[in-house]
C-alpha cells in the first residue's frame, strides 16, 4: 500500500515539473526575457540553478506596450549554475523552497531592458517589501498622469497571462 503512495505522490511530482516546463515554453518572449531577469537576481543567493516554476497572479502581471511588472516564482535544481536562463534539463530540487522574484522593466516590442529586479526566498515576502516593490517600480513607471497599469488601447479587460497561477 505504501508503495503505491510513494509511487502516485512520485507521479504528481513529475507532472508539476512537465507543467512547469511546458508553462515556460508557453510564454510569450517579453515574459521569457523577464524570467532571465529573474534568474540571474536569483542566482546571486541561490546556490544551485533555478528555474521557472511560474508566474503569480496576484499582484497580477502589469504589461503595456513600454512596461512590464511581472512576479514569477523561481525554484532551485539539481543543477549548477551557469547560464541565467531556463533550462529544461534541469529537475527541481524538491525540498527547496520557491523564490519570489518581482521584475519591473521598460520594453520595446520584445526587447526589456531592466529598471530593477527583486528576488527573496518567498517566506521573507510580506506586505512591506510588496509596498516596497511596487513604490519603486511605480516610480519608474510613471509618465504623466498614466500608472503602469493603464492600458494605450482604451481596453479594460485584463492582460493575457500564460503560466499564471
Amino acid at each position: 500500500m505504501w508503495q503505491l503512495l510513494l509511487l502516485l505522490l512520485a507521479c504528481g511530482a513529475q507532472l508539476r515539473v512537465a507543467k512547469a516546463q511546458s508553462d515556460y515554453h508557453s510564454l510569450t518572449s517579453v515574459y521569457k526575457e523577464a524570467v532571465k531577469l529573474a534568474i540571474k537576481k536569483a542566482h546571486e543567493t541561490a546556490r544551485s540553478h533555478v528555474n521557472f516554476y511560474g508566474v503569480l497572479s496576484s499582484p497580477p502581471p502589469q504589461v503595456t506596450e513600454k512596461n512590464i511588472y511581472i512576479t514569477i516564482h523561481l525554484k532551485p535544481t539539481k543543477c549548477p549554475k551557469t547560464n541565467p536562463d531556463h533550462r529544461r534539463e534541469c529537475q527541481f530540487e524538491s525540498r527547496r523552497p520557491l523564490f519570489n522574484c518581482a521584475v519591473c522593466a521598460h520594453r520595446r516590442r520584445n526587447v526589456v531592458r531592466q529598471i530593477f529586479t527583486d528576488c527573496k526566498w518567498e517566506k521573507q515576502v510580506n506586505e512591506r517589501v510588496l509596498r516596497d516593490r511596487n513604490k519603486r517600480c511605480s516610480k519608474h513607471i510613471m509618465v504623466g498622469h498614466s500608472h503602469l497599469a493603464s492600458r494605450t488601447d482604451g481596453s479594460s479587460s485584463p492582460v493575457e497571462c500564460l503560466g499564471c497561477f
